[in-house]
């Protein structure tokens, strides 16, 4: 038996005296109340991190490399985030961007590609590769919402949670995880989980392997996901939420890992890389002693990936020098890298 099996076969353990404090400060009422979707930074009573709701899609939270956005080098400004404005271009060139759109919802941009933003509303997110490749990790898609891409003359609307990979130059479009609805030259087409298609001339719909199809963008991905996760779980550890939560979910600023993480509304969430986003303290709690998967969407052995990122972010969250260690996993190319701190001002703020 695997010690993972053992763990999941132990009941709830009683609280310690620790965890009862953790419990008191996150029923206790100690950050300001967030109304709606605006963009705005809520500077919680609590010292552990700030909470960002955004109404704006488009939010650059790390580079590695030369980026450039609307033609001008570009790094993350550790006390101002950056949005890609509607109608501006971020681009890569020996670089790579981590872009985030909705809560839940992270694009990843390679080498030598570019986006356009053409609507940046969060609840009607659309834009254009013009260049290279992208994938975007869907741990969480309102019904309500829309996601779109449009890459050459096709247009695909994302349905489903899931793992995406969009090709610009070989006119590829690839679903690891999911679903999504492809249209070009008046016609349309269902791609699911292992399928790809054209987008060229002609849709055509067949089967590829996703293992080997793994890339280098694929890795970093896996990488970034890992992070933000471990993250994630550091602060529901932690007693970190927004009393009024937002129906998009919401970016938490980790201040240990210095990232940018994403807290569902409620429940917890399995992203197609086998890690786990929570909403609560008790929802932490819960995946912790019992192994109970809400999202079938998933493989069961996800969960085991899950746990991982929760021990990591446990043990993260004690000090800086184990933050450290979990940054370490980033790539290992020689690029300059950086990832947006806890702003202090947010381009077109808007608050209430």
């Amino acid at each position: 038996m695997d010690s993972l099996s053992f763990f999941y076969r132990l009941k709830p353990a009683p609280l310690t005296p620790v965890e009862k404090r953790q419990k008191i400060i996150f029923k206790g009422d100690y950050m300001q109340r967030l109304a709606g979707i605006v963009i705005a930074t809520a500077v919680a009573t609590s010292s552990w991190g700030q909470i960002l709701v955004s109404s704006k899609a488009g939010m650059i939270h790390h580079v590695d490399g030369q980026v450039l956005l609307d033609g001008k080098p570009f790094q993350v400004d550790k006390t101002r985030s950056a949005t890609i404005p509607e109608g501006k271009v971020l681009e890569t060139q020996n670089g790579r961007a981590e872009v985030l759109l909705a809560p839940g919802t992270f694009l990843r941009l390679a080498d030598n590609s570019s986006i356009q933003m053409v609507s940046s509303d969060v609840a009607d997110i659309s834009l254009e590769l013009l260049s290279g490749v992208t994938l975007i990790e869907v741990v969480q898609l309102r019904k309500d919402s829309a996601l779109q891409v449009k890459t050459g003359k096709s247009t695909t609307q994302v349905l489903d949670k899931g793992l995406y990979s969009f090709d610009a130059d070989s006119a590829v479009f690839r679903v690891f995880e999911g679903k999504a609805q492809v249209s070009l030259n008046g016609n349309s087409l269902v791609v699911t989980k292992g399928r790809q298609t054209s987008l060229g001339t002609a849709l055509a719909k067949d089967k590829f392997d996703a293992k080997n199809s793994q890339d280098g963008l694929y890795l970093w991905s896996q990488r970034r996901s890992f992070l933000l996760a471990s993250a994630n779980a550091s602060a529901v550890r932690n007693g970190s939420y927004a009393s009024t939560r937002s129906n998009y979910g919401q970016w938490l600023f980790d201040p240990y890992l210095g990232v940018i993480t994403y807290l569902p509304t409620r429940g917890y969430y399995g992203s197609p890389f086998g890690v786990y986003y929570y909403g609560t303290w008790r929802d932490y709690q819960n995946a912790m002693y019992r192994s109970v998967n809400t999202d079938s969407s998933y493989s069961a052995s996800n969960s085991n990936a899950g746990s991982q990122a929760a021990s990591l972010a446990s043990s993260a969250s004690s000090s800086a020098a184990a933050a450290a260690s979990v940054v370490a996993v980033a790539p290992t190319e020689s690029r300059p890298s950086s990832t947006a701190s806890a702003p202090v001002e947010v381009s077109g703020a808007r608050s209430r």
